[in-house]
């Protein structure tokens, strides 16, 4: 989430913000569409999902 300066990720249902550490990665930068990790050496990029494609269809249970 991005409000003005205000960069905020929930990754595993927590609430991080650059600089915060999360199982040893460190939240290097919070984008629009993903969110760059570094641990060592190494960055790993999380690509986000669009909230639409996050949504649960309507359609009836099946009988």
């Amino acid at each position: 989430m991005i409000s003005g300066t205000q960069r905020t990720a929930i990754i595993n249902g927590q609430h991080l913000h650059e600089g915060d550490r999360l199982q040893g990665a460190r939240v290097e930068q919070i984008q629009t569409t993903q969110v760059i990790l570094r641990v060592g050496q190494q960055q790993q990029v999380l690509r986000l999902v669009p909230l639409s494609v996050k949504t649960p269809s309507m359609r009836p249970p099946h009988e």
